[in-house]
């Protein structure tokens, strides 16, 4: 991949800003808490250092630029799997089926999350199919623009690259997004 080709990346912006008020909001309740009770400061001190720590390592690594996915006029970069991650590349040649789908958490949690389902073609073999976790409903923003796709747009939009005809049509496709500030 060339610096100078055009590409869209798309990251979870929008989570890792929640995440960071989350961690400030456990800061601002210890202080709060260590002002009117200080007493319980040692115990509030635990409670919030797991928890930030907690919410640190879940940034680094479920928000990291590892994790962006990548569209350009050759291909798709991705990271795959649920846990465990490996960087993928797939040509847009190669790449067959395109799907999302929402997964509803357990009875207890109410939370929604979003994957992409890709596969490469000509074969049925699992090894085959790849699972992009997507996001909740925050949806993922391109880099460099306030623009912000959830999963159904996404998998529209990799289907338009995998279809388009030639490298100049995906350029094309790529250089129309629109552009901003971050």
């Amino acid at each position: 991949m060339h610096p100078e080709e055009p590409k869209i990346i798309l990251e979870r912006k929008k989570g890792r800003e929640l995440l960071g008020c989350g961690m400030a909001a456990c800061v601002i309740a210890y202080g709060i808490i260590f002002f009117f009770k200080p007493e319980a400061a040692s115990a509030m001190a635990v409670v919030s250092g797991i928890g930030i720590a907690c919410c640190l390592f879940s940034m680094r690594h479920d928000f990291s630029s590892k994790r962006n996915i990548i569209l350009t006029v050759h291909g798709i970069k991705f990271s795959a799997g649920k846990f465990m991650y490996r960087q993928m590349e797939i040509p847009w040649t190669d790449l067959g089926e395109v799907n999302f789908r929402r997964v509803v958490g357990t009875q207890s949690a109410a939370s929604v999350s979003c994957i992409l389902l890709l596969s490469k073609k000509g074969t049925s073999d699992t090894d085959n199919n790849y699972i992009i976790s997507y996001c909740g409903n925050l949806g993922r923003q391109v880099k460099h623009s306030s623009l912000t796709l959830d999963a159904e747009d996404a998998a529209r939009l990799i289907e338009e690259l995998r279809d388009a005809g030639s490298l100049e049509a995906r350029s094309e496709l790529i250089t129309s997004i629109p552009t901003g500030s971050d």
